[in-house]
């Protein structure tokens, strides 16, 4: 399915409060125009051009650019004309490295009218027994995706294309549904969250088909790389082909990565902050007159519960906690962040696991979707997300979000993902220690996972607040350091839990937050 509309919550805040504050900073994003500007885009080959607007990389991408320099010991005002070169590199970069990552559409260059070998072309071109010579750019991230792919054990893929359009099709189903005869438009619009049945059993099956597991990684050769012409040939899995189907590679994460390194390399005299839609923040160096940069991680869950004032034995409570931990940087950094912010729904679970179903019927009025007591079987949420395990075609539980930080966006990017697809804390510190001897990094990594399952919240069955709620009580979050931390670690809770904790501790609630530091 391709993504044209983007709903973007943002996971991370960033805070860029000066000690000096006359400093000014300009701030912008993609101009989307460009794209048409340069390219000619088609939805298929040889055929009409698309009015579609296509949002660069499916994310709003930010630069912060501060006005001044460092020339020498003092600082000098930027130029205006500096200050136009570095948006127009901030666009012609992210435009550029959108279109040859792309794989929903065909681009041509309006200047030489040829066909960009992009994602697009590689996919259409599997099977067929020919070398397609491409960009070196995207020579380099195939050859890095493949490779990892491999070294995390597919717990990330390059081949995870059939995969997420399957649940693509679902997280969509989920959030612009418009039955409102249906018992999870009544859960959704009363509970601010969106809820849906789980992607149809055949779907995932048949995408798990065309979507190698680790045996055909290592034992079938599924690319080959022509290194004095970038040229690639990619070989379907002999269980897809046996299927009438074909690989499906996705690689819009380390495209987003490399076009961050490129833009920031380019432009490294200059202070900035690029915000890669918050799973991507990097900056080229420290902040000017000493001033560190300070970003706040907020959990998923606890922005749920921002989002809800929450119905709490009998009384309203407002969860005001903005985010759970600041860090500090004196110096550039590069973070990545995977979790479950934007796209993602929940699926109503019965207390054996199985899924939840209600049909009504128009004979019997204690079917009706009005009715409350048909919800209260309702005993834990499966959630559906768009980190989907390459192996499994499902949405691993147990993490709500990883951050990792390396200097290398590309990498961190495939690292972030890798490790959301473990199960436990021990499966992602096995994972990451092999990875960092493979890669030669030095990982530092947050984990942020409940004590529990997904009962972690409140599931309001009817459209009163007052009513009697189906789960009972908010599980305990974790957050886990991996590696000792070379900046300056804050860790800090707003006035609302410091409060307000003998409020839930009356309650039978705990601690809502929990730090480790490993």
């Amino acid at each position: 399915m391709k993504k044209n509309i983007v709903l973007l919550f943002l996971p991370i805040l960033v805070l860029t409060s000066c000690k000096i504050q006359h400093v000014q900073r300009a701030q912008f994003g993609i101009d989307s125009s460009l794209l048409k500007e340069n390219y000619k885009v088609y939805k298929e080959l040889n055929s009409e051009e698309t009015d579609d607007q296509i949002s660069i990389f499916g994310t709003s991408i930010t630069a912060a650019l501060y006005l001044q320099k460092k020339v020498n010991l003092s600082y000098v005002d930027l130029t205006d004309e500096e200050v136009t070169k570095v948006k127009e590199s901030f666009n012609n970069t992210f435009t550029d490295y959108h279109v040859i990552f792309d794989r929903h559409y065909y681009y041509v260059n309006r200047q030489t009218d040829a066909l960009i070998n992009n994602i697009k072309v590689l996919n259409d071109s599997i099977g067929s027994g020919e070398f397609i010579k491409v960009d070196p750019l995207l020579y380099k991230a195939l050859k890095d995706g493949y490779n990892f792919t491999i070294n995390s054990e597919n717990k990330f893929s390059i081949f995870i294309g059939n995969l997420a359009d399957v649940y693509d099709e679902y997280i969509d189903l989920a959030k612009y549904r418009n039955n409102s005869e249906s018992p999870y438009y009544i859960l959704s619009e009363v509970n601010d969250r969106y809820f849906y049945s789980t992607p149809a059993e055949n779907k995932v099956n048949d995408a798990l088909v065309c979507t190698p597991n680790l045996d055909e990684l290592k034992n079938e050769t599924l690319i080959e790389f022509d290194d004095s012409t970038s040229s690639v040939k990619i070989n379907n899995t002999k269980r897809c082909q046996s299927a009438n189907g074909k690989l499906n590679i996705s690689l819009s994460g380390q495209g987003k990565g490399l076009a961050i390194e490129k833009f920031v390399d380019d432009n490294n005299e200059y202070s900035m902050l690029i915000n890669g839609g918050s799973s991507s923040i990097k900056t080229n160096r420290q902040k000017y007159f000493d001033d560190p940069w300070n970003i706040a991680l907020t959990n998923p869950i606890n922005r749920e519960l921002i989002i809800n004032s929450q119905y709490l034995g009998g009384e309203y409570v407002n969860f005001t906690n903005s985010y759970e931990l600041m860090l500090e940087f004196p110096d550039s950094f590069n973070l990545s962040t995977s979790g479950y912010y934007e796209n993602y729904y929940y699926v109503p679970m019965l207390e054996d696991n199985t899924e939840w179903t209600l049909t009504p019927n128009l004979d019997d009025p204690n079917s009706s979707i009005y009715n409350q007591n048909n919800y209260y079987n309702i005993k834990n949420l499966y959630r559906v997300n768009h980190i989907i395990n390459p192996t499994t075609g499902k949405c691993e539980q147990f993490f709500d979000f990883v951050s990792v930080l390396l200097n290398d966006s590309e990498l961190a990017d495939m690292y972030t993902t890798c490790l959301m697809n473990t199960s436990s804390l021990q499966e992602a510190e096995n994972m990451r220690t092999k990875l960092d001897k493979i890669y030669n990094q030095k990982s530092q990594v947050i984990y942020s996972y409940k004590n529990d399952k997904m009962d972690s919240f409140f599931i309001y069955p009817f459209t009163s607040l007052e009513n009697e709620m189906l789960l009972n009580g908010i599980t305990n979050l974790q957050t886990s350091f991996a590696n000792t931390f070379s900046f300056k670690q804050i860790y800090k809770l707003s006035s609302y839990f410091e409060d307000s904790y003998s409020t839930f501790t009356n309650k039978g609630i705990k601690q809502l937050i929990q730090v480790e530091i490993l």
